[in-house]
């Protein structure tokens, strides 16, 4: 036994295991040993055994596996060989516990045992989300989202959850989210989960949602077993936002002849769909009356109106002034929410002052482009004379020009005269302002310089010259409009891309105008809500829609604010001799007086440090100007305000809103039109104006446009206008423009940029077009936004398109 045990140990263990345990699992001893993965397991129910056998100490040309379920007779299948010399095989469908072992060419596996656990498994959930009838949106059908779920507060949900063994029941329980400690926790009562068929796999339940938090679902098998792990989401409630309304068409601050038809173009807007959508009317100072207009069927969410006016039918006299706003209300069961749109003005006007705000209008936009083409064609002949240069010092300089040199010349030369015959019909337009005569000389010299290089390079291109001489010429004609092309930059450029610098200052005294005219506009409106009774939902409904505009409006002035004190930090640095305001045959206009002077001059003016010092002060008053406002209280007082109407106080709220309105307006200056006084070289201020009579805020907005003497800006030019008033100003009338005569504008009337007034519109109609459809302003497009963004993106691009003044 000695020398057998030392020999071949394993032979004795096993033998010796067999002899003392006769009943126990020993397999005969074989040379051959199997290694078996996974040995002894645990299978969950439904699941597959995957066995894997490698035998060590000889190869096999066949290997079984064989398996005993209890209960039932043995079965053996064949394993399949693998790489590295592993055998392997999988029997599915495992319900019971068992044990199996590995055989094949005289060696035998020990056996192995495998149970089932029968705790049953989640395998799959899917869900139906039925948003409540008013919203008529689709029910959604499929898994989970990934978000959750999310939806309205009365939102059917009903969840499917199948198992791997039949199942007799299961629960889904709601965690309630965080809440204000002020209010009591509302923990909602559990969901029953029921069989969809006897003995089924899959359970049903359904809930509706309520409050926020966790659902946390589990099942339970026929045997009374629940699952191990249970499954958990995210339940979100939606709020039904307020809806909001713009009028796009007219602009705020509009001008139109007695004449005139206007089509009013109202766009609302909701998440879930409109009810009610109203235009009101008010002449002068009379109260405003509402209008209610036709809504789609089956209360769209967005809703494009176009309402003509014909402005004829009235009997109007320049000088009346026509306000507009839009209300919408949304269909909400419980309580329609609405919000009201920006107050529109139409100021109305004589034919004779419509036709110079036409004219004014179309010279501005053509003014900045006039000259950027000017030094458009200096930038390309200049480069052109470059790459000849470079071409010809690639020759040597004795060499004579060859036959596809001298047409390059010629080409050189044609496009010279080209350059300088379109600058020269570009100096022969004459807009309306100042500031355009002076720079057209700069334009006729421009001309005059091209023409002579387009002459000197005819000459250089003459009889048979050299490549050296060629480059020579060509190199003096380069430095001449070189020397031009840095004159008209330093003369011409610069000052009006400092301009753009200087003039968001201009604006923004409109802008402080116009937040006070909403301001004292919110005011009178809080007045006719004070009476309401607190207890009626309609003037409930009501004090929360002017609450929000009270903030709305408390923010725009905190931004205002902002911009100001950030364009007044970006002012450019000046040094250097400007021209004086004498240089200039006429008084100077504003667009004169802040464009011109940044023109170097031939008589510098005596100091030439005034300029620099009245930018100075238009820096320090901007900057004290913001100071002020913030420490008048008129911020406090429109944020007492809101709060009043929270609480529906609307007679305090009136109030406070009506003494914030008196704060603003002690900022700001009461004048009449500068008429012919000259502003000249006076000191910059930043002091927003409001100019009085209606004739006054004509002639002060032609003067803001360079139009006649005078200085400041426009008395209303419009909420976050840009680059000038009259760009963001509607204006409607008869008579044609000179793009009209031109054929490149249909219709009678003037509109804003991009919006050609009555000539889009159906004048003549009595109740408006009504369009359904996705609306150009509403940014819509096929990206999916969480539905708890889809309001705040909703607010960002509408401040975006407002801040872009609707252009």
């Amino acid at each position: 036994l000695g020398v057998v045990a030392l020999a071949a140990p394993r032979l004795l263990a096993t033998q010796w295991s067999r002899f003392t345990d006769p009943f126990g699992d020993h397999p005969p001893y074989s040379s051959i040993e199997f290694k078996v993965e996974p040995g002894d397991t645990r299978i969950i129910y439904g699941a597959a055994l995957d066995v894997r056998a490698t035998p060590v100490g000889g190869a096999v040309e066949h290997v079984q596996l064989t398996f005993h379920p209890d209960g039932q007779s043995e079965e053996s299948v064949p394993m399949f060989p693998e790489t590295g010399g592993t055998w392997r095989a999988t029997v599915s469908q495992i319900t019971a516990d068992g044990t199996y072992y590995v055989q094949g060419s005289g060696a035998t596996s020990r056996r192995f045992h495998f149970s089932v656990i029968t705790v049953p498994e989640l395998r799959d959930i899917r869900v139906r989300i039925t948003p409540p009838a008013y919203t008529h949106l689709p029910p959604y059908n499929g898994p989970v989202p990934e978000r959750g779920i999310v939806g309205l507060a009365g939102t059917k949900v009903e969840m499917w959850a199948k198992s791997n063994r039949p199942l007799s029941g299961g629960s889904i329980a709601f965690v309630p989210g965080a809440t204000p400690t002020t209010q009591p926790v509302v923990q909602p009562a559990p969901v029953a989960l029921a069989p969809i068929a006897p003995d089924a796999a899959e359970v049903l339940g359904s809930f509706v949602i309520a409050t926020p938090g966790k659902l946390r679902l589990t099942i339970i098998d026929t045997a009374n077993q629940p699952s191990r792990e249970p499954y958990t989401a995210a339940v979100t409630v939606l709020k039904d936002e307020r809806p909001f309304v713009r009028i796009l068409e007219p602009k705020e601050s509009a001008f139109a002849t007695p004449d005139a038809k206007i089509d009013v173009n109202i766009a609302a807007e909701d998440d879930y769909g409109i009810s009610s959508l109203q235009l009101f009317r008010g002449l002068n100072d009379a109260r405003a009356t509402a209008g209610n207009l036709p809504i789609p069927p089956g209360q769209p969410t967005h809703v494009s109106t176009v309402v003509p006016i014909d402005l004829g039918q009235y009997g109007l006299t320049p000088g009346d002034v026509l306000k507009l706003y839009a209300r919408v209300e949304d269909n909400d069961p419980a309580g329609a929410k609405g919000s009201e749109s920006p107050v529109v003005t139409v100021r109305v006007i004589s034919n004779e002052d419509f036709n110079r705000m036409v004219v004014a209008r179309e010279g501005l936009e053509t003014l900045e482009a006039k000259y950027a083409m000017a030094a458009r064609r200096l930038e390309a002949l200049d480069n052109q004379l470059a790459a000849k240069q470079a071409e010809l010092k690639a020759l040597p300089p004795d060499s004579k020009l060859s036959k596809e040199a001298k047409e390059a010349l010629k080409k050189l030369e044609r496009d010279l005269k080209e350059s300088a015959d379109e600058v020269a019909e570009a100096a022969k337009e004459q807009l309306p302002f100042d500031v355009d005569k002076e720079f057209n000389k700069k334009l006729e010299e421009m001309a005059k310089a091209m023409a002579d290089a387009a002459k000197a390079t005819e000459e250089a291109g003459q009889g048979n010259p050299s490549a050296g001489k060629t480059g020579e010429k060509l190199d003096d004609i380069r430095n001449k409009l070189g020397g031009k092309r840095e004159e008209f930059k330093k003369e011409v450029a610069q000052p009006l891309d400092n301009l753009d610098k200087i003039f968001p200052l201009i604006e923004d005294q409109a802008r402080y105008v116009e937040l006070w005219e909403r301001q004292k506009d919110l005011a009178e409106r809080m007045k006719s809500a004070a009476p309401a009774k607190p207890d009626d939902p309609k003037a409930k409904a009501r004090m929360r829609d002017l609450e929000t505009e009270q903030r709305r409006l408390s923010q725009d002035l905190n931004d205002l604010l902002r911009d100001i004190k950030d364009h007044a930090e970006k002012l450019p640095s000046v040094v250097g001799p400007f021209v004086q305001a004498k240089a200039f045959p006429t008084p100077m206009t504003l667009a004169s007086a802040l464009a011109g002077v940044l023109a170097a001059a031939d008589a510098p003016a005596p100091n030439p440090d005034e300029l620099k010092d009245d930018l100075g002060n238009l820096k320090q008053s901007a900057l004290d100007f913001v100071r002020d406002v913030r420490d008048s209280g008129a911020l406090e007082k429109m944020n007492d305000a809101a709060a009043d109407l929270g609480a529906f106080d609307g007679a305090t709220a009136a109030g406070k809103a009506q003494e914030a309105a008196d704060i603003m307006k002690e900022f700001i200056e009461e004048a009449n039109a500068m008429g012919g006084k000259a502003r000249g070289l006076a000191p910059l201020a930043f002091a927003p104006n409001l100019v009085h009579p209606m004739g006054a805020t004509i002639d002060q907005l032609l003067a803001a446009e360079g139009m006649q003497p005078g200085g400041g800006s426009g008395a209303s030019g419009g909420f976050s206008q840009r680059r000038s008033s009259l760009r963001n100003t509607s204006l409607y009338g008869r008579i044609p423009s000179r793009s009209q005569a031109g054929g490149t504008r249909r219709g009678a009337s003037a509109a804003g940029p991009g919006t050609p007034g009555s000539a889009n519109g159906t004048p003549g109609q009595s109740g408006g077009r009504v369009d359904s459809g996705k609306l150009q302003a509403s940014g819509e497009s096929d990206v999916a936004v969480p539905s708890q963004y889809r309001q705040k993106v909703g607010e960002y691009f509408q401040r975006v398109a407002d801040e872009l003044g609707q252009e």
